[in-house]
């Protein structure tokens, strides 16, 4: 999934620690719904409780990789079943 220049500028500000990845700014709501997508597809869970978006592995590896392709997979499922995200 190709992601747009404006995501893109979001994540280059984020501050990644550990696992958590936290966004820099209050972002207005449109573009809060297009970077959740984006890092939700990376594999990241938005957590309440930490105000951050909690990854399986380090955070700033996998916002890197998806800042330098400009790109982030979606993982096949079981059912060959590819959710279309619209950004």
């Amino acid at each position: 999934m190709q992601i747009s220049t404006e995501v893109l500028n979001v994540l280059s500000r984020c501050r990644a620690e550990g696992n958590f990845l936290f966004l820099a700014d209050q972002l207005d709501r449109s573009i809060y719904v297009k970077t959740n997508k984006v890092l939700e597809a990376a594999g990241g869970k938005w957590n309440r409780k930490e105000q951050a978006h909690i990854f399986t592995a380090d955070a700033a590896e996998r916002i890197e990789q998806i800042i330098l392709t400009g790109s982030v997979d979606i993982p096949r499922d079981l059912f060959n079943f590819f959710p279309t995200l619209r950004i």
